[in-house]
Order: structure tokens, then C-alpha cells, then sequence
């Protein structure tokens, strides 16, 4: 598993769209895909399990 920049991602999609003249809604799909993958890394739910554990050890 590898995480990706997916901001990052759906502008290289938007730039390649106006380059090779591919059709917006294809373009729209494929973005929409994109944002709708799940986070692979929760950093806000990784703190509150590390803040229970250190509570729970102290």
C-alpha cells in the first residue's frame, strides 16, 4: 500500500484533461473516484489511541 498526495493527484488529472483534450466529464468521474477513496492513515484517530494509551499507562 502506498499513500498519495490525492490533491496533488486530481490536479495532474485536471492538467492532463486540457492537454489531450479529453472529455470534462470522464475527467469529473475519474477525480470524483479519487476523493471518494477512503484515508488509508487517520492521524487524528491515531493521536486519540495514543493519548488513550498513555492515559490508560499513567
Amino acid at each position: 500500500m502506498r499513500l498519495i498526495d490525492a490533491d496533488a493527484f486530481n490536479k495532474q488529472v485536471a492538467a492532463m484533461t486540457i492537454k489531450e483534450n479529453y472529455p470534462v466529464e470522464k475527467a469529473n468521474a475519474m477525480m470524483k473516484l479519487i476523493d471518494m477513496q477512503p484515508t488509508a492513515l487517520d492521524l487524528a484517530d491515531i493521536r486519540a489511541q495514543l493519548e488513550k494509551r498513555i492515559n490508560t499507562q499513567l
